[in-house]
């Protein structure tokens, strides 16, 4: 993987990319989750660039990406853009998994014509329109019943 980065008014987001050597090989790019950076995907990364040009990133206020001003999902969908047009690629398979999966649906709202697929790992549907009030509700009390448990009890929980 060749380290690369992009400049922007808001910060410079920290790339990574291994080139197939055919021409006409699909792009997968892997977007990582809130409690990781870009090497979350390196298995996955050594498997697929044996077929695939393959992109990993820190999205802006994650890894390398910091620091980063006015961070939003579309300003992360418009840097991701850019980043393809940097490297010359049309068209890109999105793997977001968790929290990466927001970027990568907000990149294929705005350039649904860029995109290919969209595999979603352990994510959500992006928007408020996708839930149910009562959804809603359990999402604004969250924090308030994750104080009713410890650090320690919340990892293990998860875990389970």
């Amino acid at each position: 993987m060749n380290g690369k980065e992009l400049k922007t008014r808001r910060g410079t987001v920290y790339y990574w990319i291994s080139r197939n050597k055919n021409p006409n090989t699909k792009c997968i790019v892997f977007t990582h989750g809130v409690t990781a950076d870009h090497s979350m995907f390196e298995k996955q990364v050594e498997y697929f660039k044996q077929e695939y040009t393959v992109i990993t990133w820190d999205v802006p206020l994650y890894g390398l990406s910091r620091p980063y001003s006015n961070f939003t999902y579309e300003n992360c969908a418009h840097d991701l853009m850019r980043i393809l047009d940097q490297e010359k690629i049309d068209k890109v398979i999105l793997v977001g998994m968790s929290m990466g999966g927001y970027p990568s649906q907000e990149f294929a709202f705005h350039y649904a014509e860029k995109v290919e697929g969209f595999i979603a790992l352990d994510t959500t549907p992006f928007g408020i329109s996708y839930y149910s009030g009562l959804d809603i509700w359990w999402l604004k009390h969250v924090a308030l019943i994750a104080k009713c448990f410890s650090a320690n009890a919340l990892r293990k929980s998860m875990a389970k």
